[in-house]
């Protein structure tokens, strides 16, 4: 998924493409009612990329969140599980 990021997001880092690929992956084994694809992952990707993110923090993923998940409640499973988990830990 990182790479097809990379390709259509061309702006966003590498670092910041697969740090994308893998929340997403993430979030893909949590119990949420519409699990990300690859169209919310690119979307992601741009939107980090807009704000000027060459990597993904907790405070880009809570800035941007809302262009991944559509529902509320899967916000809160997100939150649940914990940003810094869904980032890989990185600050």
């Amino acid at each position: 998924m990182a790479e097809i990021i990379a390709r259509r997001v061309p702006q966003a880092s590498t670092y910041l493409a697969s740090q994308v690929a893998n929340g997403v992956a993430r979030m893909r084994s949590l119990a949420l009612t519409k699990p990300p694809g690859v169209a919310e992952a690119i979307n992601w990707a741009a939107a980090a990329a807009l704000l000027g993110l060459t990597e993904l923090t907790v405070d880009g993923a809570e800035s941007t969140l809302g262009v991944v998940l559509k529902h509320a409640d899967d916000h809160d499973v997100v939150h649940a599980y914990g940003l810094p988990a869904l980032v890989g830990g990185d600050g």
